[in-house]
């Protein structure tokens, strides 16, 4: 099978269409749009440019070799149709990012690779002791702490509701997390989503394989606590919870919850273990009903956290992070061209360029 029917395929099932919707959308007579199946090159470029805007990618992904990932760790809850196109997307983000790193001989050094694995808490303590956290100290840019770290991250918003993130574990080219950021899961539950995975890489590195997706509902329990530890170590609960201040019971979850970045379940599954014959869980939904007037939505995060608390933006709204600054670094060294940039980075021409005028301008 070609790449072209192949990409295709994979591009149809992460969009939830049929063949005959494809067709219809991209108003291609049945005998083209089944010639183009059967692998057949059209005449011209204007059924296969109507088909790639209607799945919404550049015409070049048609055609483009999808390098296959060789250690990742991908679990989701049901059956995700856009699984393949995830780890395509991925696959294509991760090897651009090695190569700039090749390429620009600027390659980050993996500091948790001596955190040993084991028990969640104590592998939890040691990855903070490692980046140089204090055991009391917030985590207040958990993606630029972890890309220090050497590991490549990235946010996603892939609306699906069994799919939070994954992770990959490569010998070569290195670590990486991709985050769900789809506007449907807090932002505390992207926050946790990068713990979580962090806690697969430090004590799970040997389950990882190419397209590694059984779930091992252990595994999954030592990555929670891990995260949950991570964010909000036992020291820093200890000091914060304050029993007999002045707060409510419901105020001072919220306000553990604010200042280290996490959800209320996170806080009070903390509590819970900490007192675990006290009905933490209750007591917040009663006085939560009772400050707020009505009962906790499912699903729903009390006092959200804004986007910035997950990855800070610069000036131009763009996500500050570690791959923009090697693209930048790479067309100022001429090792790439202004449209090669804007393709790694995913924005259109114009906006490149004026992102590389305002880069200037700033020196």
């Amino acid at each position: 099978m070609s790449n072209l029917v192949k990409n295709i395929d994979r591009l149809i099932r992460a969009r939830g269409f049929t063949d005959d919707e494809l067709r219809q959308r991209a108003k291609l007579s049945t005998d083209s749009y089944e010639a183009i199946k059967s692998g057949e090159l059209p005449s011209t470029m204007k059924g296969l440019k109507s088909m790639a805007k209607v799945l919404d990618v550049p015409v070049a992904h048609l055609f483009e070799s999808v390098r296959p990932l060789r250690c990742v760790k991908f679990c989701s809850n049901g059956d995700l149709g856009d699984h393949d196109q995830i780890l395509a997307e991925t696959s294509r983000w991760f090897y651009r990012f090695s190569e700039l790193e090749h390429m620009l001989n600027d390659q980050l050094p993996l500091k948790l690779a001596g955190v040993p694995p084991g028990d969640p808490r104590k592998a939890a303590r040691s990855a903070r002791e490692t980046l140089g956290l204090d055991e009391s100290e917030p985590i207040d840019n958990i993606c630029g702490l972890l890309e220090s770290a050497g590991i490549k991250m990235r946010g996603i918003a892939a609306p699906a509701d069994g799919f939070f993130g994954l992770s990959v574990a490569d010998t070569e080219e290195g670590d990486a997390i991709v985050v769900n950021t789809w506007s449907n899961i807090s932002v505390e539950g992207w926050i946790f989503t990068a713990a979580y995975e962090l806690g697969h890489l430090v004590l799970h590195r040997s389950e990882y394989g190419p397209k590694q997706t059984k779930k091992n509902e252990e595994h999954g329990k030592e990555a929670s606590s891990f995260a949950r530890h991570f964010l909000l170590p036992d020291v820093a609960l200890e000091k914060e919870w304050k029993p007999s201040g002045d707060l409510s019971f419901l105020e001072q979850v919220l306000r553990i919850k604010k200042k280290f970045k996490v959800s209320y379940r996170t806080v009070l599954s903390s509590l819970h273990e900490k007192y675990p014959n006290r009905n933490v869980w209750g007591r917040f939904h009663f006085e939560y009903k009772c400050d707020r007037g009505e009962a906790l939505p499912r699903n729903t995060e009390p006092d959200p956290l804004p986007e910035e608390d997950f990855r800070v933006k610069d000036r131009d709204g763009m996500y500050s992070d570690r791959l923009q600054e090697l693209v930048y670094k790479a067309v100022e060294q001429e090792h790439i061209t202004v449209s090669r940039a804007a393709a790694i980075l995913g924005i259109p021409l114009r906006k490149m360029h004026s992102l590389l005028v305002a880069k200037a301008n700033s020196k």
